[in-house]
């Protein structure tokens, strides 16, 4: 396989953020692991996350021949079969992984938590196109749990509140992406989704450095130019700079959090992510 077809099958310009929501799940939870368990946190996030991109082209791949002639798959670049045991085994690795990575005692929950995610996954991979209306829940699902696995693995509260908040952000995206093949506009009531992580952050804090507000307002900004494009007929185009845009708000999050060095990793997780998208479709 040429490594351009694995990175557009893998929708790779979009991982960095993945990385940047297990780090914004760490610090969530107030865990504070080794270096080899965080990167192998990420590792399971990466894997999961690859893994749910194949298997949705592995289901997609009939209706992909008709809207998305460009995919992989769809273009023959790469066979059914190959997808889906590519699909599969990145998938298992993730699940078997997540028990070793977590710290004494964790490994049932560690486990528990892969298991979560890998049904999430092939629940909206196998349902968003037949049942259209369960694709912008179970695709946030997917991402929300992404803030409460590092809780799983390495103990400390699950961050409920800001995972239901990346839920509702990631779940807009998925109403804006649903037109993307029609270029129809995005709803005006996928907006306050879009920005839902930054009500969790301020509910309720206490006095914080100056530099959340502004990543907040620089967070916001970015938000509405994407909304606008949707909101122009270019859901193309928003829906790469929101996914990007995912980055910003986990600064956000780590910088309310006291990590400022994780939110500088997660501002080069945005910077990364737009990057490679110029070279690899975001969707």
């Amino acid at each position: 396989m040429k490594p351009t077809v694995f990175l557009r099958l893998s929708r790779a310009a979009n991982l960095p953020t993945v990385l940047s929501n297990v780090l914004v799940g760490t610090a969530l939870a107030g865990a504070a692991p080794d270096g080899a368990r965080l990167a192998g946190a990420m590792l399971i996030g990466a894997l999961f996350y690859t893994a749910g991109m194949w298997a949705n082209d592995w289901f997609d791949r009939r209706w992909d021949r008709r809207h998305r002639p460009e995919r992989p798959l769809a273009a023959g670049e790469i066979g059914a079969g190959a997808v889906f045991a590519g699909a599969l085994g990145m998938g298992l690795a993730a699940g078997l992984l997540a028990p070793a990575v977590a710290a004494p005692g964790r490994a049932p929950s560690a486990f528990a938590a892969a298991a979560v995610l890998a049904a999430l996954i092939v629940a909206y991979d196998a349902l968003h196109k037949r049942v259209p209306a369960l694709a912008p829940p179970l695709m946030g699902a997917c991402r929300g749990v992404l803030y409460l696995l590092p809780a799983a693995l390495f103990g400390g509260p699950a961050p409920w509140a800001a995972a239901a908040a990346l839920a509702a952000q990631v779940a807009g995206i998925t109403v804006l992406a649903a037109g993307e093949h029609r270029g129809a506009p995005g709803p005006v009531w996928a907006l306050p989704l879009l920005c839902a992580p930054l009500v969790v952050v301020f509910a309720g804090a206490g006095p914080l450095p100056w530099t959340v507000p502004a990543a907040a307002l620089a967070a916001g900004l970015w938000t509405l130019g994407a909304w606008r494009q949707a909101r122009r007929g270019r859901p193309g185009a928003a829906v790469g700079a929101l996914l990007a845009g995912l980055a910003l708000y986990d600064a956000v999050w780590l910088l309310a959090l006291g990590r400022p060095h994780w939110a500088l990793a997660a501002a080069a997780a945005f910077a990364a992510a737009r990057l490679a998208q110029r070279r690899i479709a975001a969707t």
